[in-house]
């Protein structure tokens, strides 16, 4: 879980950096602006602050090899969720704001990856797995569609080791 610990914050340093006026621009995830990816990844590290709670007695049925399932072909943007994720983002209305809760909530949920003894047994999205298995955030990385005009340079993205979501978990395009 380190190496999801040091990605997420490589992940917070780069949003803080973007300027509010990127916010506004197309992420390239279909139907996204980047106020909505960065919304999402408030959502995604609650998911793992929840998952790290989410105790399973059960054996692991996915492992940090099988846990990975690769799309054969892009979502279209349709799923409800797409939606009310670009609704939940539109209500920040400062990108401030959104920079805010992503650190908050995101170094809670490196903290807590951190912390977590991973040999663990959790549950998330009808599967078990130990807590050493990173739980996915995107298909691909989220800052290779940040606008190119954006101050942070590729330099100042975090190289992402998690490219895809795991069984069961639908989510947003990318």
């Amino acid at each position: 879980m380190d190496l999801f610990s040091r990605s997420w914050t490589a992940l917070r340093a780069a949003v803080a950096e973007l300027p509010d006026e990127d916010f506004a621009q197309p992420s390239g995830c279909n139907g996204w602006l980047v106020r909505d990816l960065v919304c999402h990844l408030v959502i995604d590290a609650q998911d793992v602050l929840i998952t790290l709670v989410t105790p399973a007695e059960t054996e692991p049925t996915r492992d940090a090899v099988t846990y990975w399932d690769v799309a054969e072909t892009p979502p279209t943007g349709d799923d409800p969720l797409d939606a009310l994720i670009v609704r939940l983002a539109a209500a920040y209305r400062e990108p401030r704001l959104l920079k805010f809760h992503l650190d908050d909530v995101g170094s809670a949920a490196g903290r807590a990856a951190g912390l977590a003894d991973p040999g663990l047994r959790v549950s998330t999205r009808d599967e078990v797995l130990t807590a050493g298995v990173p739980r996915p955030t995107r298909r691909r990385p989220h800052w290779a569609s940040w606008p190119r005009n954006s101050r942070s340079s590729s330099a100042d993205r975090p190289a992402d080791p998690v490219i895809s979501h795991g069984r069961g978990g639908r989510r947003p395009p990318a």
